[in-house]
């Protein structure tokens, strides 16, 4: 297996117990490693056989950015 690692990754959101908290947005920082086999990729030498790190911190912005904790 083979690990990426998204640093750092910044994502405003509500986050809180009070009310004067679930009426601001705090910044959340995430450190991520994902486990991925990248074999076929590094057989293939195409991009479209890799793991799409973008794609994933778009939908983790997305995702927390629209949740309230």
């Amino acid at each position: 297996m083979d690990i990426i690692y998204i640093k750092s990754l910044s994502i405003e959101t509500v986050v809180g117990l009070y009310d004067w908290e679930r009426k601001i947005k705090q910044n959340i920082i995430f450190d991520i490693e994902m486990a991925t086999d990248i074999r076929r990729a590094a057989a293939s030498d195409d991009i479209k056989d890799t793991t799409n790190y973008k794609s994933i911190s778009k939908r983790l912005i997305q995702f927390v950015g629209d949740s309230r904790y």
